[in-house]
């Protein structure tokens, strides 16, 4: 940015006049660079665990103002009106910002496509370009059941199990298959409990 002498002249009825060097004015109509790091690509989120962006952000002139992420992008932030609804921020730090946003945000979301955008201003009021990070949202537990064994079965050796397992959306596949080592009680195991399951090397692909 170019930096500029501001003087003000003041001259009264008689013709006196006055000139006072006011200070210094720094023009930048640059705008700051932002991009995103990670995720690469699509994140698949299910709107239980938050999901953090990384970006790598800079400015030449005026200094970098916060990251700021949103569901709704502007096309115009200079503007009213102002069609971006923070989500979360952060403040850069040696050239890059992480922004945290929460699980209780992405479980807003509808199942499938959705985008979280992102922009940044400097400071002289510059917006970086809107950066775009594409989701796959999937808050519906895939199916697994066994169909070599009967329920209840009793056995007395090692035995091996067989079934299918699915995903109902279709929106996520199946990545692995566990089995429930954690002892009989009086109701089904919590699938999101983190002992008991043990994982099988079992490779999933609609049958196992």
């Amino acid at each position: 940015g170019t930096t500029n002498q501001l003087y003000i002249k003041a001259t009264d009825r008689a013709g006196n006049e006055q000139q006072n060097l006011q200070g210094f004015i720094r023009i930048d109509s640059t705008t700051p660079s932002l991009s995103v790091n990670t995720p690469i690509g699509v994140a698949t989120v299910n709107g239980k665990s938050a999901l953090s962006i990384v970006t790598t952000v800079s400015d030449t002139t005026s200094g970098l103002g916060d990251v700021s992420a949103s569901f709704t992008t502007d096309t115009d932030p200079y503007n009213a009106p102002d069609t971006w609804v923070p989500i979360a921020t952060a403040t850069p730090s040696s050239g890059t910002a992480t922004v945290s946003i929460s699980a209780a945000s992405l479980n807003t979301l509808p199942e499938g496509s959705g985008q979280i955008y992102l922009r940044m201003p400097d400071g002289a009021g510059n917006y970086s370009t809107v950066a775009t990070v594409n989701l796959l949202v999937d808050k519906t537990a895939p199916t697994g059941t066994v169909t070599s064994h009967a329920d209840s079965a009793t056995v007395n050796k090692t035995i091996s199990i067989s079934g299918t397992a699915n995903d109902a959306n279709g929106i996520s596949s199946v990545s692995s298959l566990e089995v429930w080592n954690g002892g009989a009680g009086p109701a089904d195991p919590d699938p999101e409990a983190t002992t008991g399951w043990v994982a099988t090397s079992a490779t999933v692909t609609g049958t196992y």
